[in-house]
């Protein structure tokens, strides 16, 4: 006996066609959203905090350079007010020590003076 192979039909291979075809379309229009909401989640989790982040870091950095550059100012005046306060007080000293040999030598002279 001779077995014989029975071949589909044309409509039958037809539809087969017909089927892996639309399996291929629906496998691409899911793989392609996919990609599409994928990259969109991955754009909103991702790139726009990174960016934001970025934009935080620059404002940061622009407000720490004013903040420095306000304590350098207020630095420098306190700096130029000691040394004001310095020389003042080394001017006062010196008129002290002048006043103190003035008396000193007034009393000198009036300890002399009744001496004699």
């Amino acid at each position: 006996m001779t077995e014989q192979k029975s071949r589909p039909s044309g409509f039958v291979r037809f539809l087969q066609v017909l089927l892996r075809l639309i399996l291929t379309l629906l496998f691409g229009i899911i793989l392609g959203a996919a990609l599409y909401f994928g990259f969109q989640f991955v754009y909103q989790e991702l790139i726009i905090p990174t960016q934001q982040n970025a934009t935080d870091l620059q404002n940061l950095d622009t407000r720490v350079n004013q903040q420095w550059d306000l304590l350098q100012e207020k630095n420098n005046e306190l700096e130029e007010r000691l040394l004001n306060s310095q020389e003042f007080s080394n001017n006062l000293s010196e008129f002290h020590y002048w006043k103190l040999l003035k008396v000193q030598s007034e009393f000198f002279n009036l300890i002399t003076q009744r001496l004699r």
